[in-house]
């Protein structure tokens, strides 16, 4: 924490991270893929923060199934998950809360 310059009392310093990786297959609903990733990203944002000093790591979007917004498929749309449920999600909070 600053405390001595004017308008930073109290206040830390952001560090940002931005993770870039590999996506998952094109196999919709592959566990193996996902879980690949789940590894990876873990890995990721710990090195982030253990070797950067992070305070927030920002992974890419739509890493568990295909990239499928270059065209509109409705088949896809059964992809989505509910965030509340989403394991991957609830690990990562556990992480974040951790680290």
């Amino acid at each position: 924490e600053e405390g001595n310059k004017k308008g930073s009392v109290g206040r830390k310093k952001l560090i940002a991270a931005a993770v870039q990786m590999r996506s998952s297959s094109n196999t919709p609903g592959n566990k193996n893929d996902a879980q690949s990733f789940f590894e990876r990203a873990t890995s990721a944002v710990e090195r982030a923060v253990v070797d950067h000093n992070a305070t927030l790591v920002l992974l890419q979007e739509l890493f568990l199934g295909p990239y499928f917004c270059q065209s509109q498929d409705a088949a896809l749309f059964s992809l989505a998950e509910i965030t509340d449920d989403n394991p991957f999600l609830i690990a990562m909070r556990d992480l974040a809360r951790r680290l």
